[in-house]
């Protein structure tokens, strides 16, 4: 073996893929070089057998025909100590040693990222809200990461796509490997527009049921948090949730659209468990900034977030407008004066909406004041403040009450 690459593909070989003991395994060796040469010359002991049948079989040859069919597939291989592969990926306890590309993964250093995982149907709530988030955050420059199934996934790569953005899609296959088929063109424009599609599998490795849970480490490994923005109990999404916990990172949640409703109940059930409930855009970037401190490639994100988070709301006002007196200013304080708000077009907002900005009207209000005057329930107070929010008719103050603009 005559090159990095060569020594990290033969112990893929040996070991293979998402095999849970390679990471401790390897960690027992100064480099890739030593722990390849101690399996050759049957100086490790910690082989299962099947894996010292393997460390026979595995041929030099058969490590280069992988490479130039890759190189013929116009794929890249990233290994462990390639200086592309995703920083934030290292630090799990079991990364995959190397990874298939299609793409770049080069803007993963230098960029903030959101795992965003749901499920194959979602409904016409989790898909809208999933859209707005997303296409804010492409927008804003955050990397999303999700695992290029149809629903959800697909709705998170192209809001990247369409704005601008940069999106990684972990597949389930290998890379070769048409699933599912109805992303086969969006596979193709995310690499166009600059992001990635990769896979820890074989190119031709076909879909495996029991892998996918495997998978979804890389997709929350790769993202400081994961958002899950619909999940029922059974939902994939939660698996994903539950590897961003084990790794440390930060898990947010879309409140449900009704508690009682099998659709949510995943949701549901990490917000109870603590994932952030988030009500808008800036409940991500705060909830993101919290996680910051471990990843000093993200300096962006704290910027980015005290942006979101401090920036006055710009004010619509006329040419005719005048800035108020210091004395003035403090004799409306004194008299507790509402400042004048512009209220949002009540013509265009549904009864519950208009409801609530009407009574918000007179000022701010905390969540719980809101189910006493309006009546409905707290899941149903959610939904109406969170469409409020996207529209920016709302907004959520630190304090935890909600306001007019």
């Amino acid at each position: 073996m005559n090159s990095n690459v060569e020594v990290w593909l033969w112990l893929l070989l040996v070991l293979l893929p998402h095999n849970s003991r390679t990471a401790e395994l390897l960690s027992r060796y100064s480099s890739a070089l030593e722990a390849a040469k101690a399996m050759r010359d049957g100086e490790c002991p910690f082989l299962t057998e099947a894996e010292k049948q393997r460390v026979q079989r595995t041929r030099t040859r058969e490590v280069r025909s992988l490479i130039n069919e890759c190189e013929r597939l116009g794929i890249r291989i990233i290994t462990f100590d390639d200086a592309e592969y995703p920083p934030l990926l290292k630090t799990i306890a079991d990364p995959p040693i190397v990874l298939f590309v299609k793409g770049s993964l080069a803007p993963l250093s230098k960029m903030p990222s959101v795992a965003v995982v749901g499920p194959r149907r979602p409904s016409e709530y989790g898909r809208k809200i999933c859209d707005s988030l997303c296409t804010d955050m492409a927008k804003d420059g955050v990397a999303l990461i999700s695992g290029l199934a149809v629903g959800i996934d697909a709705c998170v790569h192209r809001c990247a796509v369409n704005n601008s953005g940069y999106t990684v899609g972990v597949l389930g296959c290998g890379i070769m490997v048409n699933y599912p088929a109805e992303n086969e063109e969006l596979k193709e424009e995310i690499v166009k527009s600059g992001g990635a599609v990769i896979s820890e599998l074989l190119p031709y490795a076909s879909v495996s049921a029991s892998y996918f849970k495997q998978r979804n480490r890389i997709i929350s490994g790769l993202a400081i948090g994961t958002l899950v923005p619909e999940a029922s109990s059974r939902s994939g999404s939660l698996l994903t949730a539950a590897h961003a916990a084990v790794q440390g990172r930060r898990l947010m949640c879309i409140p449900p659209h009704d508690i009682t409703s099998e659709r949510f109940s995943g949701t549901a059930q990490l917000i109870r468990d603590g994932a952030c409930a988030v009500f808008g855009i800036k409940d991500i970037y705060s909830e993101l900034n919290n996680g910051v401190q471990q990843c000093e490639q993200l300096d962006m994100l704290r910027q980015k977030a005290a942006e979101k988070l401090t920036a006055p709301k710009k004010q619509k006002q006329t040419k005719k407008t005048t800035v108020l007196s210091k004395k003035h200013e403090e004799k409306k304080t004194q008299e507790h004066e509402a400042p004048a708000r512009v209220l949002p077009d009540i013509a265009q907002l549904g009864p519950q909406e208009s409801e609530v900005v009407l009574l918000l009207k007179d000022g701010p209000l905390t969540m719980d004041e809101l189910i006493d005057k309006t009546g409905k329930r707290c899941d149903e107070i959610c939904s109406v403040l969170l469409g409020l929010e996207l529209m920016d008719a709302v907004v959520r103050n630190r304090d935890g009450m909600f306001s007019l603009p």
